[in-house]
């Protein structure tokens, strides 16, 4: 969890996948992994109804980061020498 002044959010960094394994659904089962560990660890502390997640992504994969609910957010900028793009995901933390 990272942020300060209220703007608390997780976030992911360098999701990589060999260009090998790619459409065997790693990435997907990562993400997926990703989003129910910061479910749980967000329940714990907080009140809260939802949790942000942050992603800086490279702009060919942010269809990628789309198809699991990412929303882009701001401008373009570059990072390490490679175009990328702001995504924000709002995970729902449903208490029963």
């Amino acid at each position: 969890m990272v942020g300060s002044n209220g703007d608390v959010y997780y976030k992911l960094s360098r999701l990589a996948v060999l260009k090998s394994y790619r459409r065997h659904h790693f990435g997907r089962d990562l993400v997926l992994a990703l989003h129910g560990w910061v479910k749980e660890d967000a329940k714990h502390p907080s009140d809260v109804e939802f949790v942000k997640v942050v992603a800086h992504s490279q702009i060919p994969v942010k269809p990628f980061y789309s198809k699991h609910g990412y929303l882009a957010e701001g401008n373009e900028f570059d990072e390490d020498g490679a175009p990328h793009q702001k995504m924000v995901a709002y995970l729902s933390l449903q208490r029963n």
